[in-house]
């Protein structure tokens, strides 16, 4: 067999059911932090003072979305990172998309960043004089 097993097919549906678990008990804390987040946002507002925007921060759905987005998609794979063989043709392609992907992330994050900064400083008006 070449590259590595990562579940004997005997152990599947432990693993799956383990798995579901996991996610059940990850859906509850999801809905814990949701039940708390409002306060969390009124406990950072004096701490941010003139700096506090509600329109900075994702509403209720947003940020159960983000957080549900966050465990589906883990940290960005290395083009490098590959543990499995495969041909070099294979290899190539996958690094390629990993590569666009990370770019594609990288190029939201920006955009998103300089958004919330413009709607920060906008109201100081032009360049001093």
């Amino acid at each position: 067999m070449r590259g590595f097993v990562f579940c004997h097919p005997t152990l599947y549906f432990d693993l799956m059911a383990r798995m579901r678990e996991f996610e059940a008990s990850f859906e509850q804390g999801v809905e814990s932090f949701l039940a708390v987040y409002p306060q969390y946002i009124d406990q950072v507002r004096p701490e941010l003072n003139g700096l506090f925007s509600r329109r900075g921060l994702p509403n209720f759905q947003q940020a159960a979305g983000e957080i549900r987005r966050q465990a589906r998609d883990p940290a960005h794979p290395f083009r490098w990172d590959f543990r499995v063989q495969m041909s070099a043709e294979e290899q190539a392609r996958v690094s390629r998309e990993i590569d666009a992907n990370v770019r594609q992330s990288l190029t939201r994050g920006t955009e998103d960043l300089w958004k919330r900064l413009r709607e920060v400083v906008s109201h100081y008006g032009g360049p001093p004089e």
